[in-house]
């Protein structure tokens, strides 16, 4: 293990399972001390309260933890926008929060009303990419 100033390098040897990989790697792994999040401004009692409208009760306080995460511009609208588009899904508002992070242009089309397509469309749009994100959901083990 080597230190420096700011991090800490490790190699460490994991299993690749990428195609044309023989499975094993070294990858030398920085590791940062930890530091807590910076806090954010809290949500707006308009958020807040979307928030309560959408999600379950015990999810509540969840879905503001994840909207405090977001780290970009128009926190408010984002925020009411990924509310939305996660139709009362966690898993779903933090995709919607990481593509807003990723591709604001992308998340905006989803989150909008475009004019490129009927509305219809854009419906459907948003319910097949909600699909693709429940689909890599964490499910509950099966009992046996």
């Amino acid at each position: 293990m080597v230190e420096g100033p700011e991090e800490l390098l490790r190699d460490e040897e994991v299993t690749c399972h990428s195609p044309g990989c023989d499975g094993r790697r070294r990858l030398s792994v920085a590791l940062q001390p930890w530091t807590p999040h910076p806090r954010r401004m809290p949500v707006s009692p308009d958020t807040r309260g979307l928030c309560q409208s959408v999600f379950e009760p015990g999810q509540v306080e969840l879905a503001v933890m994840a909207l405090e995460t977001y780290a970009g511009p128009d926190e408010a609208w984002i925020h009411q926008a990924a509310i939305r588009l996660s139709d009362g899904q966690l898993h779903r508002l933090a995709h919607w929060l990481n593509s807003a992070e990723r591709e604001l242009g992308t998340f905006r089309w989803y989150a909008g009303e475009p004019a490129d397509v009927s509305l219809e469309s854009h419906r459907f749009a948003v319910e097949f990419i909600n699909g693709l994100i429940d689909k890599d959901a964490p499910r509950p083990p099966e009992p046996h």
